[in-house]
């Protein structure tokens, strides 16, 4: 199986909606096409600003059992989300 992580800031709140992931934060939105062939998940995480210091987030994940090579496709679109 071939995985993807994508670590989100810890002011970004992020869901998973039909094949898309939704972002918001304070200075905006991003939506998130996802490939349909990939199973997808949001969960938590925790980001490291210096050392000794963990701050929660969240993280899009996400998982293909296919063999190499293997393409995906997945598209940012910035505003409204």
């Amino acid at each position: 199986p071939l995985e993807w992580l994508l670590h989100f800031h810890p002011g970004v709140e992020a869901r998973l909606d039909g094949s898309a992931c939704r972002l918001a934060c304070a200075s905006g939105e991003i939506r998130i096409e996802l490939d349909r062939n990939v199973q997808w998940r949001i969960e938590a995480s925790t980001y490291h600003p210096r050392f000794g210091a963990s701050v929660p987030n969240l993280r899009l994940g996400g998982r293909l059992d296919a063999a190499l090579p293997a393409t995906i496709s997945t598209t940012f679109v910035a505003g409204p989300a």
